[in-house]
């Protein structure tokens, strides 16, 4: 195995011998920036969960992603991105949570319709994913959603796919890590009794953590001059991305309600701005 980091976005990558990459997975950046390095010994994971979703089926969910947003301008709704595979780093932690909460349910039977409920939730919660890569950010794993439970020992997986070395300790993941956990017991307190309110007081102990590797497709495309990055689920096919809207579809939108909305004495010169607008916008778009 070779590590490889981008000087450009600084994320890094394990490969192959041999494997040659066309560019920075992370950030599309061409291969000249991509510098070998020696990774810190003893950084391998623990176990890793497989690809569940093939590269024909992501290919189609960008397809279908890319034009279901009618503002996208159409370079991104005819734009061919080549979605690749990579394992992301991420430390998974779980903890037993005990809950004393307090909230109210619907209750017609009463005036203001909702009665007050409390408790206390003992459980044991799991699957709480912290990224140790400059690839994804809790919000980005979060949106992603789950990736399920079939971890598998890392010491036999195939390594054909690039894995993505680890930057950050399980130190400083562990106040991240509680605080996503007080949200999935929160949450499940909240489902098991039909609450509309809720307050809690969490108590976390024995906090454990694995280091795991979750497969993700990556895909960026180029618009304007910036780069703009795309995540699969590797598993689901969840994607989490954010598309860029287009100048001219947006200045005919607002030239249509304005030839609504504005007197008669104005609507001409305001449409003839918005209609310069579109045309500007269509050809940066």
């Amino acid at each position: 195995m070779r590590a490889l980091r981008c000087e450009a976005c600084g994320g890094a990558v394990q490969v192959q011998v041999g494997r040659e990459l066309p560019n920075c997975l992370f950030c599309g950046v061409d291969l000249e920036f991509l510098k070998p390095f020696e990774p810190a010994a003893g950084g391998e994971p623990e176990e890793y969960v497989d690809f569940a979703l093939s590269p024909g089926d992501a290919d189609s969910k960008f397809e279908r992603w890319s034009k279901s947003w009618f503002m996208a301008p159409s370079k991104l709704r005819k734009a061919e991105v080549e979605l690749a595979q990579v394992f992301v780093p991420a430390l998974r932690f779980s903890a037993n949570m005990e809950t004393y909460w307090a909230g109210k349910v619907i209750d017609h039977s009463n005036r203001s319709g909702k009665r007050p409920l409390s408790g206390v939730a003992n459980e044991c919660i799991d699957g709480a994913y912290i990224p140790v890569s400059s690839a994804l950010t809790q919000s980005e794993i979060r949106e992603l959603g789950t990736f399920g439970e079939h971890y598998q020992p890392w010491a036999g997986a195939n390594r054909d796919i690039p894995w993505e070395v680890e930057h950050k300790s399980a130190r400083s993941a562990h106040g991240q890590a509680v605080t996503e956990l007080r949200l999935r017991h929160q949450a499940l307190i909240v489902g098991q009794n039909d609450l509309i309110e809720v307050s809690c007081s969490t108590l976390p102990s024995s906090l454990r953590s694995v280091e795991t590797l979750v497969p993700v497709y990556i895909g960026v495309f180029h618009f304007r001059g910036e780069p703009w990055r795309l995540l699969v689920n590797g598993v689901t096919g969840e994607i989490v991305g954010k598309k860029p809207w287009s100048r001219a579809k947006v200045a005919f939108a607002i030239g249509v309600i304005a030839s609504f909305v504005l007197s008669p004495c104005v609507v001409a010169p305001a449409l003839l701005l918005f209609f310069a607008g579109w045309m500007v916008g269509l050809i940066e778009d």
